[in-house]
């Protein structure tokens, strides 16, 4: 099987791509260099050339920007728009969508994968593309929208809160933590999993949010990185709002995958990060 991933340089498509290539899968990574997706006949160029299967559209504009630009709404849109209309040239597409999509104005707590139109439209840039990404996909029964609150794994930009907590911890710095929130982050290993469920045909579902059962804040997770070896260093918050930013996992509980999981993942990524210092 053919896989095309767009925004190969980003967090995404740097930790995905070793593990379809791990598994035997002809991948394409592109990044904006290769494939302009704000120009169809750019990318009709290249579907052409590869003819994907699948297409795991992964690039983001403005995602984590606290700057407000029309730009990060445009492009986000304009690019989904571009690849709906190239459909004739692949089979199906995996598109991420973002818990920024149900208002970052409202507490997002547990919230269901159909509840994004009843909780307000969001004002941001980042999380209006979001949201109208989410209503215009429904009308395609050939595209499945993971929904990430936050994803963590190996090849994680250094300025993320587990990268930087990690690297804090190795160097026996204090872990800081701005706001205490109970917060989802979902391993990148465990995304695989449910993406290659996906691409096997056999997901009922084509909204689907990426979480564990288990709900914890910023601060426990901090904890577990502070168990990672004998040692602990202090944990610094600076507030706490009681704010949640998580999903529901009824829909992806009855996949019944064999998940990583959160432990495991910050093992992974503690002792990819020591190799890498080594």
């Amino acid at each position: 099987m053919k896989i095309l991933i767009t925004g190969g340089d980003g967090f995404f498509g740097r930790g995905l791509l070793p593990l379809f290539e791990k598994d035997g899968y002809s991948i394409m990574s592109c990044n904006k260099n290769k494939l302009n997706l704000l120009n169809i006949n750019n990318i009709k160029e290249i579907l052409k050339k590869y003819s994907p299967d699948f297409i795991i559209h992964a690039a983001i504009c403005g995602k984590g920007k606290t700057n407000e630009s029309k730009e990060i709404f445009y492009d986000n849109i304009l690019s989904l728009e571009n690849l709906i209309n190239c459909k004739e040239f692949y089979k199906g597409m995996i598109v991420f969508g973002s818990g920024a999509e149900f208002n970052r104005n409202n507490n997002i707590k547990n919230v269901l994968e159909e509840n994004s139109c009843s909780m307000g439209v969001p004002t941001d840039s980042y999380g209006l593309s979001k949201y109208f990404q989410s209503i215009r996909i429904k009308e395609y029964d050939w595209i499945t929208e993971l929904i990430i609150f936050n994803c963590f794994g190996e090849y994680e930009d250094n300025n993320k809160f587990i990268k930087t907590a990690i690297i804090n911890y190795i160097n026996k710095k204090s872990i800081e933590i701005f706001d205490d929130k109970t917060f989802d982050f979902f391993y990148i290993n465990d995304l695989y999993q449910i993406i290659l469920k996906c691409i096997s045909e056999s997901i009922l579902y084509r909204k689907l949010n990426c979480c564990y059962n288990e709900k914890l804040k910023i601060s426990d997770i901090a904890n577990k990185i502070n168990n990672l070896s004998t040692y602990k260093v202090p944990i610094e918050i600076q507030q706490n709002t009681n704010i949640s930013y998580t999903g529901n996992c009824e829909k992806i509980n009855s996949l019944n995958l064999s998940f990583m999981g959160l432990d495991i993942g910050l093992q992974n990524c503690y002792h990819h990060i020591l190799k890498m210092n080594e």
